[in-house]
């Protein structure tokens, strides 16, 4: 009889806000995003795609709607954790610079956020939580507060409803050395490297025309070819952090949910 092993997995450490080597900012608390939050969200991670290059996957002007209300999916079966500074923290900040600042629905500033998603209502990934996003104010980092961020992560999947997970994933690009360092240090491993991922040549329309002459004529009647500038890649960087608290009991009370439910649809169709 063929016996399937059971897998083995990396043991992370069990990172906590202990890790970190400076605490939260004075003023700053960190807490579980809510939907009056989404302008303030919205606002964040275009600020910081507009003035941190790289930082995030996409530009400014690519953080549409559609964008945002995926990031606010998280709500739903993921986590999403913000950052909120004090009035008089915030004010205290922006003492003396321009800082930008983006009030929550429940007062204070918006300085740091933190996503982590469902990959759909796909079986095969119950176990899985993706795509994770962090997004600090320029103000605001370097300070622990994206450390602190992943601790608070770290432990509400350790939670009984969230025991079902295994997997964290976030993936990062490969010339964003000092994030990879970070994500290092509060646990995540790399899991594989996706090359030449990322196309970070400018967009051009230029496409190289190969002349093709049936006789000198039709050959003067060519365009001249065009020259395509060269293309530059890099490549993402997947990590990934395993959750200690993982249950294969609560993955499987999970699984059955689904197939329960399935199996009611089908009845009714």
């Amino acid at each position: 009889m063929l016996v399937t092993p059971t897998p083995s997995f990396p043991a992370p450490r069990a990172f906590s806000s202990l890790d970190c080597p400076c605490p939260l900012p004075e003023g700053v608390t960190i807490r579980s995003a809510t939907p009056e939050d989404h302008e303030a969200v919205a606002s964040l991670v275009r600020f910081v795609g507009r003035t941190q290059r790289g930082g995030l996957a996409r530009e400014e002007g690519e953080m549409d709607g559609e964008y945002v209300a995926g990031i606010m999916h998280a709500l739903e079966g993921g986590v999403l954790l913000v950052a909120v500074a004090s009035a008089s923290a915030s004010a205290a900040a922006a003492a003396g610079s321009s800082a930008h600042t983006f009030t929550t629905s429940c007062g204070g500033a918006l300085v740091g956020m933190l996503k982590a998603s469902r990959i759909g209502p796909h079986r095969c990934f119950q176990h899985v939580l993706s795509d994770c996003t962090l997004a600090v104010h320029p103000s605001w980092q370097r300070q622990g507060i994206a450390q602190q961020l992943f601790a608070a992560l770290f432990r509400r999947v350790s939670l009984p409803e969230y025991q079902h997970v295994l997997r964290v994933e976030l993936i990062a690009r490969e010339s964003n050395v000092h994030a990879l360092r970070m994500y290092e240090r509060v646990g995540f491993r790399v899991n594989a490297k996706l090359h030449a991922r990322i196309v970070t040549s400018p967009a051009s329309t230029s496409v190289p025309v190969s002349p093709v002459a049936a006789d000198a004529t039709h050959a003067q009647e060519q365009p001249a070819p065009l020259t395509a500038p060269s293309m530059r890649f890099e490549s993402d960087v997947v990590m990934v952090w395993f959750n200690p608290a993982f249950d294969e009991q609560a993955l499987a009370r999970k699984l059955q949910l689904i197939d329960e439910a399935c199996s009611v649809e089908k009845t009714r169709a």
